[in-house]
């Protein structure tokens, strides 16, 4: 015979679940989130590393490639490229983070879930490879960010696009 109740690890999996779906009921993500992104430039700044261009990739830039006096030839030179989230993204996603954690605590809990879940959204589609790729350089403060990117998306996402309700788990009628 089997039992109705589901195992053990099922159970906490559900609990540990419905928790995060309950904080996504107040700014307390979103806010840790923002103080996150805030405090990123001082804290893990990006790094810049110089990157060798070949003269048809020169082309391809319109001229935004630097050729210092070392060089002995103009067609070679480099470019800057930043590792990691810059400080305008920080600033931004922090701000807006922030802003939405406020709607949340005003009260507007939807639009306020809409906003963060969606600026949430725009911060893993711009930062994420860029987080990932600081891990080449022992930095680890991106990639938490992007894991409260991350969850900020999923549980103020789902709260928005479900509403208010939790649909129970029941067998469909026949």
């Amino acid at each position: 015979m089997s039992t109705s109740q589901p195992p053990l690890q099922q159970e906490h999996a559900n609990w540990i679940l419905r928790n995060l779906y309950d904080y996504s009921s107040t700014p307390y993500p979103a806010w840790g989130a923002a103080g996150l992104y805030l405090s990123m430039p001082i804290i893990s700044p990006a790094i810049t590393q110089p990157i060798a261009v070949t003269s048809s990739l020169k082309n391809k830039l319109m001229g935004k490639v630097i050729t210092p006096s070392s060089f002995n030839t103009a067609s070679e030179g480099y470019v800057l490229k930043s590792i990691g989230p810059s400080i305008k993204n920080c600033l931004l996603f922090g701000g807006c983070l922030a802003l939405g954690g406020y709607i949340v605590y005003d009260g507007d809990l939807e639009s306020g879930s809409g906003f963060i879940g969606a600026w949430s959204t725009l911060y893993l589609i711009v930062n994420g490879k860029k987080s990932i790729n600081c891990l080449k350089y022992s930095k680890f403060i991106p990639i938490v960010g992007t894991v409260f990117a991350l969850n900020n998306a999923l549980t103020y996402g789902r709260r928005f696009i479900m509403g208010d309700t939790i649909i129970p788990n029941r067998p469909m009628p026949l």
